[in-house]
């Protein structure tokens, strides 16, 4: 009896996790996709992008402190309000060499469904979920328990592509962890 009703609760989970997955395709795809690039930013006058001096007129741009001119500078420069009409997006985070870093549903700061990671050669890193809001209510999502909460398996790989761990988590609580010596 023990058995079935343990196979009962593990069926019911786990129907659960695909069926909130297959109800945000519907919800999530139509979204815009929103690049952001992840580098250090720095423009003014100035000898080096430490060292500043406002007397100077001349305005300089660096990405990552190599100096750059103005055009490549706002290829990275993303304002934050554009970060803020991600309500939701698709979000996509680059390094300075268009690689991917990370991608997934968001809204403004806040993971709220599929993530990826990914190493510099494009490989996936991590695989994960996190906890989706389908009521279509976006307000106040950090008090509503929707933001950045883990929900269901986390997959990690290795940079060989082999599955180093694998984590369940129900709202945010992990439920299961198996690693893969064991």
């Amino acid at each position: 009896m023990k058995t079935k009703f343990t196979l009962a609760i593990f069926f019911l989970h786990f129907t659960s996790l695909f069926s909130q997955t297959d109800s945000s395709v519907a919800i999530y795809s139509s979204l815009d996709t929103l690049k952001y690039y992840d580098v250090e930013l720095v423009s003014g006058p100035g000898k080096s992008c430490h060292e500043l001096d406002f007397r100077l007129k001349k305005i300089k741009y660096w990405v990552d402190c190599k100096e750059v001119s103005e055009k490549e500078y706002m290829k990275y420069y993303v304002p934050n309000d554009q970060l803020g009409d991600c309500k939701p997006c698709y979000l996509e985070t680059l390094d300075k060499n268009d690689h991917l870093l990370t991608a997934g549903v968001q809204y403004t700061d806040c993971p709220v469904g599929d993530w990826f990671e990914y190493y510099p050669d494009g490989k996936i890193k991590v695989n994960g979920h996190y906890k989706e809001n389908l009521t279509g209510n976006w307000d106040d999502l950090y008090a509503r328990g929707y933001c950045a909460i883990k929900n269901g398996t986390w997959t990690y790989y290795a940079e060989d592509g082999s599955v180093t761990k694998k984590e369940i988590y129900k709202d945010g609580v992990l439920v299961q962890e198996k690693t893969a010596d064991g």
